[in-house]
């Protein structure tokens, strides 16, 4: 009875300690633009979580949402990237950088403008995603000598739009001249340097110490813009692993506590029983003895 008891104790413990399906859900949103060159059929979406298609454009009168000309890539969208992943939640993105903000203004009423700094001081982090930007900006430096973070630039490189560089093409870049990423954990960004030009960007130690504080403090994911600036998906990898990490090792450490305490459990609960039935045996012998 005693050992039953104990193997029972031991199940209870050890369920109550794994990972449950009522824990805090974890989120990784990747943004996809339809005219990126990534098409869905190569979105690998078991990374994700949610995936959002952007971008619709809204009419500033009637307020009617408007599909771009590859309207054909929408409709098909959510049915394509289910295929590798069922349970992924896909959202429809509305704006975009060239979008016509006044038209979302005038939606809301004026007596409302000043509410949403009000709601944002109240926001929890638990329903806050941190932001993760798959490009980087090139800059030209001043002095080629002094290029660590915060050198004086004079300008964007590379002849990029404002110098960004998607994490791809920055690869590539360094790859085509032979230097490499490094680090600066003080500002949690990666940076490589080349003659006068310096690019700063995240790679992979920034994204996962990013999203290792994202978890620590318990905010409700991430969101990649975008995903067709990873390369190889090495980024989007980084992130998901960040988020596996602590089940796993948590796991195998509650099984390598737990395992030794419940073997000697079974042998000291073996042990008793067997002191129990001996001494029960002499008892009875003790009684045939004397009758």
């Amino acid at each position: 009875m005693a050992l039953n008891i104990f193997i029972l104790l031991f199940l209870i413990i050890l369920h109550s300690e794994l990972p449950c399906s009522n824990a805090q859900t974890w989120i990784n949103v990747g943004y996809w633009l339809s005219d990126s060159g990534l098409s869905i059929e190569d979105i690998n979406s078991p990374l994700f979580t949610h995936l959002v298609c952007s971008f619709a454009g809204i009419n500033s009168s009637t307020y009617q949402l408007s599909l771009p000309s590859d309207e054909q890539l929408f409709s098909t969208f959510n049915a394509i990237v289910k295929q590798k992943n069922p349970s992924i939640i896909t959202l429809l993105s509305i704006g975009g950088g060239n979008a016509n903000y006044t038209a979302f203004s005038s939606m809301v009423p004026s007596s409302k403008n000043g509410e949403p700094r009000q709601i944002l001081k109240g926001f929890r982090l638990a329903k806050l995603v941190l932001g993760l930007p798959f490009y980087g900006y090139a800059w030209t430096l001043d002095n080629p000598e002094d290029n660590v973070v915060g050198s004086p630039a004079n300008g964007s490189a590379i002849n990029a739009a404002n110098g960004a560089m998607a994490y791809k093409a920055v690869k590539e870049y360094m790859k085509s001249n032979g230097v490499i990423s490094m680090y600066n954990a003080t500002y949690v960004v990666n940076y490589c340097t080349f003659e006068s030009t310096w690019i700063g960007f995240d790679d992979v130690e920034a994204v996962t110490t990013k999203v290792s504080y994202a978890k620590e403090m318990k905010m409700l994911g991430y969101h990649i813009w975008q995903i067709s600036q990873d390369d190889n998906w090495v980024l989007s990898q980084s992130a998901q692993d960040v988020k596996d990490r602590g089940t796993g090792k948590n796991r195998q450490l509650l099984i390598i506590v737990l395992l030794p305490i419940a073997i000697v459990g079974l042998l000291l609960g073996s042990l008793i029983c067997y002191l129990k039935r001996r001494r029960r045996l002499i008892k009875s012998e003790g009684k045939m003895n004397e009758d």
